[in-house]
């Protein structure tokens, strides 16, 4: 009798153990799913040197639906950084996520309390314009030496992470 009591009371703390790790294994797939609708918008940033508003409404809208929240809590902070010849775009973009505890009534965690922020953020190089007079050193391309076409250089960085709160 004795370890049946004992198993009643320890099934629904292994329970929830499971229910967690279920959690964290969905919350892990909508941010990886997010993360690569944000990694054609950097690289589509990238190339037209900054997010249109067109790109920041999709993200808005696939944040919204990979994560089932309204559009309007999603947050976009884009800015872009000259730094010499060099441009970079940076992005922070948070979006509400819930629950973080599974079986949290049994923890004594509110609804309310149990919500947080998934934060991504990182930065990425614009393409610069620049003519071949630029690079003397590089030796142009037959019908392009003096010329006054433009050559498009890309300088791919980015890096992303992923924070919850």
């Amino acid at each position: 009798m004795k370890q049946l009591i004992v198993a009643a009371a320890m099934l629904p703390v292994l329970i929830a153990f499971f229910l967690q790790f279920m959690l964290i294994q969905a919350n892990h797939s909508k941010a990886i799913r997010f993360e690569d609708a944000l990694h054609d918008a950097r690289i589509e940033a990238g190339m037209s040197g900054g997010f249109t508003e067109s790109a920041k409404d999709a993200l808005r809208l696939t944040a919204a639906e990979i994560y089932g929240v309204a559009v309007e809590t999603v947050r976009l902070e884009l800015d872009m950084a000259v730094t010499g010849p060099h441009s970079v775009i940076r992005y922070r973009i948070g979006i509400p996520c819930g629950p973080l505890v599974a079986a949290n009534g049994l923890f004594g965690i509110a609804d309310g309390e149990n919500q947080g922020f998934v934060v991504f953020e990182g930065q990425t190089a614009a393409a610069p314009v620049c003519s071949p007079r630029d690079f003397p050193e590089i030796e142009a391309p037959v019908g392009l030496s003096g010329s006054s076409k433009a050559a498009t250089l890309m300088v791919p960085y980015a890096s992303a992470a992923v924070y919850s709160s």
